[in-house]
């Protein structure tokens, strides 16, 4: 049994052959480096293995019928000899590196690395593509935890240059450096992130989707009408359309992961959200958006489920201002507790991550002033509660005569 090259990684396995595995297998073996693709059965493997000639797509469009054909296309093609299938983690032995891309499922992804980190060296690094699990909940499941870190990659791997890297606690620096210069020495732009919910792009995705889905909707707003305004402002696509586009089940699975750790009791969007999906089980179409074609339609059905008529006109700017504002103050969040060390690496993990405009929420406050954001927050306290709290991040660089950009 082989422990990690000294001289860097040089072969990889991934667990889990969906999308996301096969993605990034594809991205690594485009790279050089041998991939050991694993699943729990046959079918699975064969599947994920024709994911990898999988040509990534923009993130932020509907797949169209020809692209769909495309796609079929390139899965009859033959894989990469760089990529082999097993089923039997004893095939990992002599990997350096191996990466966990398992569904968002706390218990399923504990069952796994316990399993994986018997048979693999004590060396070997251990790394988790999840998206919103806390890595401290996940190490209890290691041994010799000091070699686990997050590697989450953004779907389509080799089209999106951006990654989250994430230690914890116990990450030992010999393993932080080791993945960074082997995910640089592959071409991405990685930001070092320190453990908890959602890390940093999910963390403030999901409070972004949280204010439109549910308190824009209960305050009697159109989310149509919310997006257009979003993407009016310069964000790629609106959280509806996003909605959409990712599928409720895995927005619910990373939205109660982060939500659930980070909230009280109090919340509701987790119960709206599990509506939504007991009336799809239904058969109620609980889309945003109904699609013809390249064309889209607003969906009344949401309205229906949530008993509300929206009838409110959106003053373009307020709302604007209301969604841009909580992002700008849960990125100061996540630096007060040290998530993201820098404005420079937040706005790089934001702007990449989420697609905002003018180079990043931090880059955004400092143009228009950080005490005109400041005193709008407090406006919106006083009118939407708490969730509006100016954090002291925030409230420190209105009243300070120079702050650091990090």
């Amino acid at each position: 049994m082989k422990t990690q090259n000294k001289t860097g990684i040089k072969k990889c396995a991934i667990i889990g052959a969906g999308f996301m595995g096969g993605s990034i297998a594809r991205f690594l073996s485009k790279n050089k480096i041998p991939v050991i693709l694993n699943d729990i059965n046959k079918k699975l493997l064969r599947r994920g293995l024709k994911f990898t000639n999988i040509e990534g797509q923009n993130p932020y469009k509907r797949l169209s019928k020809m692209t769909l054909l495309k796609i079929m296309i390139q899965m009859m093609k033959p894989v990469n000899p760089l990529i082999k299938g097993t089923l039997d983690y004893k095939d990992m032995g002599n990997v350096d590196l191996i990466i966990e891309a398992l569904p968002e499922d706390l218990e399923l992804k504990k069952a796994v690395l316990k399993e994986i980190s018997a048979v693999v060296g004590e060396d070997t690094i251990i790394a988790s593509n999840t998206s919103s699990i806390p890595l401290s909940e996940l190490a209890k499941a290691v041994s010799h935890p000091e070699r686990l870190i997050g590697m989450h990659f953004f779907y389509p791997t080799d089209k999106r240059p951006f990654m989250e890297v994430v230690e914890y606690d116990k990450t030992s620096e010999k393993c932080v450096e080791s993945v960074m210069n082997f995910v640089k020495k592959c071409g991405k732009q990685p930001v070092l992130l320190h453990d908890g919910p959602g890390f940093m792009v999910n963390r403030v995705l999901s409070l972004y989707i949280r204010e439109v889905l549910y308190y824009c909707v209960k305050d009697g707003y159109r989310i149509d009408k919310i997006d257009d305004a979003l993407v009016e402002f310069g964000m790629p696509i609106g959280p509806g359309a996003l909605l959409d586009l990712v599928g409720y089940d895995l927005a619910y699975k990373i939205a109660s992961n982060v939500i659930e750790r980070l909230s009280d009791n109090k919340d509701r969007v987790l119960d709206f959200m599990r509506k939504l999906l007991t009336a799809r089980r239904q058969g109620i179409d609980i889309s945003i958006y109904k699609y013809k074609g390249r064309q889209k339609h607003p969906n009344n059905n949401i309205y229906e489920i949530a008993g509300i008529t929206p009838s409110k006109e959106i003053k373009k700017t307020d709302m604007i201002d209301r969604i841009i504002y909580l992002i700008i103050n849960e990125t100061c969040k996540c630096m007060e507790e040290g998530i993201v060390m820098n404005e420079k690496d937040a706005d790089k993990a934001i702007k990449s991550g989420m697609g905002f405009p003018f180079g990043g929420p931090m880059a955004y406050a400092r143009s228009i002033g950080i005490k005109n954001i400041v005193c709008r927050l407090d406006e919106y306290k006083n009118r939407y509660g708490d969730r509006y709290k100016c954090c002291d991040y925030l409230r420190d660089m209105a009243y300070k005569k120079e702050a650091s950009l990090g």
